[in-house]
């Protein structure tokens, strides 16, 4: 099977014991990894800055995916600092990087998964992407975000109905569901996620596991 896997690539800066690990991150990342272990012929379509480590490539190379797609720009990578407090986590916005274009697939793909992070995506890759592939996910983090003072990223309200009625299935956390959907339950939530065009929607909702919804 082959999928094709839009999204920024990114660096996440973590304090750990009073020190900053830089580590990298991105739903891109992280889905790629998740169906290259299960088999799948994985490519990464995704912009990244100067700054962005040689040996993570070369790690993703190494496991069979497909790295030239990931464009290397002046600039710096999409990053994050990444703070926990207790139960919570709080994300700050350091760079958001650049916008992603359309890439060529060459052939159509079996599933093509976008995961933007910071409003990377817009409605032409969509369009690409839906016309490119037999199947469409979505994860919404990225179509949600914005930036806020001292570049605190929140959830907002925003007009994603053209990318979730292009998309066979949708991801999101238990807080961007009640964003988009808003419901007194988080299965109503789901249900009106369904109605806005996706065949699946799946819910992460963190130590308690994950809600899968179908029509």
């Amino acid at each position: 099977m082959r999928i094709g896997v839009y999204g920024n690539l990114t660096l996440d800066e973590l304090d750990q014991n009073d020190k900053l690990v830089v580590r990298p991150g991105g739903s891109a990342l992280y889905s790629s990894l998740a169906a290259a272990y299960f088999g799948a012929r994985v490519s990464i379509y995704s912009m990244i800055g100067s700054d962005y480590p040689r040996n993570i490539l070369s790690s993703l190379k190494n496991r069979g995916i497909d790295v030239s797609g990931v464009n290397k720009l002046q600039g710096l990578t999409t990053r994050f600092k990444i703070s926990y407090l207790a139960d919570s986590r709080r994300l700050e916005l350091i760079n958001p990087g650049q916008k992603l274009k359309p890439s060529s697939t060459g052939d159509s793909l079996h599933a093509i998964h976008l995961g933007p992070v910071f409003l990377e995506i817009g409605l032409d890759t969509l369009h690409y992407a839906r016309y490119h592939s037999k199947f469409l996910s979505l994860d919404v983090q990225g179509l949600l975000r914005t930036e806020g003072p001292k570049g605190i990223v929140r959830l907002a309200r925003k007009r994603i109905d053209q990318f979730l009625s292009k998309c066979n299935l949708v991801k999101a956390t238990e807080d961007e569901a009640r964003v988009i959907a808003p419901a007194a339950t988080i299965v109503s939530a789901a249900r009106r996620l369904l109605h806005k065009g996706p065949q699946y929607v799946i819910i992460t909702r963190g130590r308690s596991g994950s809600l899968l919804v179908e029509k």
